[in-house]
Order: C-alpha cells, then sequence, then structure tokens
C-alpha cells in the first residue's frame, strides 16, 4: 500500500486553517501565524516589555488598574 496523496492541505482531516493574517501591536506590521500572535518578532515583543505598565482607567466601573502601554486592556477584569 503507498502513500495516500489525496490528504494534503484542507483534505487533510487535521486541517486547521493554515496561517491567519495579525497585525504587531508594536510596529504595525502585518505577518502571518498559525498560532494568535500579538508581536511579528522576538525584538517587538521584547521592546513592549520594556516599557512597562501604566495606570488606566475602567471603562466599565471607573476604577484604576495597570496594564502594558502597547495592546493593554481598557477593563480592570478580563470577563465582563
Amino acid at each position: 500500500m503507498g502513500k495516500n496523496t489525496d490528504q494534503k492541505g484542507k483534505n487533510n482531516p487535521n486541517w486547521r486553517g493554515g496561517k491567519k493574517k495579525y497585525t504587531c501591536l508594536r510596529c504595525g506590521k502585518l505577518f502571518y501565524s498559525y498560532t494568535e500572535s500579538k508581536y511579528c518578532s522576538c525584538e517587538c515583543y521584547y521592546e513592549v516589555k520594556k516599557l512597562g505598565n501604566i495606570l488606566k482607567q475602567c471603562l466599565t466601573c471607573g476604577k484604576e488598574f495597570e496594564t502594558s502601554k502597547v495592546g493593554g486592556r481598557v477593563y480592570c477584569i478580563r470577563f465582563v
């Protein structure tokens, strides 16, 4: 028995849709990734981490909370 060659790409039962398009939160560059990503490279990720955190005011309750400067949350809790 030979290999089943008709199960490549979308015909494969394990196909998950391929790479998806994302925009880097630091530099704005478009990039493709199999997993959900916020940054296009390790360089962008570490530059954001160097920036530190800031205090923001929650859009729902007005309470202050700490979040990252780039791509940070806008609500004080994750599940509103």
